[in-house]
């Protein structure tokens, strides 16, 4: 479902998407909902116009992965609700 959304963006923005794999990428790399996903789609395709490199699965994968380092990308497991941090507990203790 979310490389569907990210295919409908990409043609409803008439961005070309020469590797298809690129959209796994995105969508293994991202956590959120349809903005998050959005996003990463932006700044793949405008990180390639900017650089004048085609936008394909190992360029999302550079770009994505220097802002989202511990996410992992697209063909492993996906983040899902246990681990959000719960809202309860803190990171780390705090020293008062």
């Amino acid at each position: 479902m979310r490389v569907a959304i990210l295919r409908k963006r990409a043609q409803h923005d008439d961005v070309a998407i020469l590797d298809g794999d690129v959209l796994d990428v995105i969508a293994g790399r991202m956590i959120g909902g349809v903005r998050a996903l959005e996003g990463g789609l932006i700044r793949v395709v405008a990180y390639a116009s900017l650089t004048g490199r085609e936008p394909n699965s190992a360029l999302a994968d550079e770009v994505l992965a220097s802002l989202y380092p511990h996410h992992r990308s697209a063909g492993t497991r996906r983040a899902g609700p246990d681990d959000r941090p719960h809202p309860g507990r803190r990171s780390a203790p705090t020293s008062r």
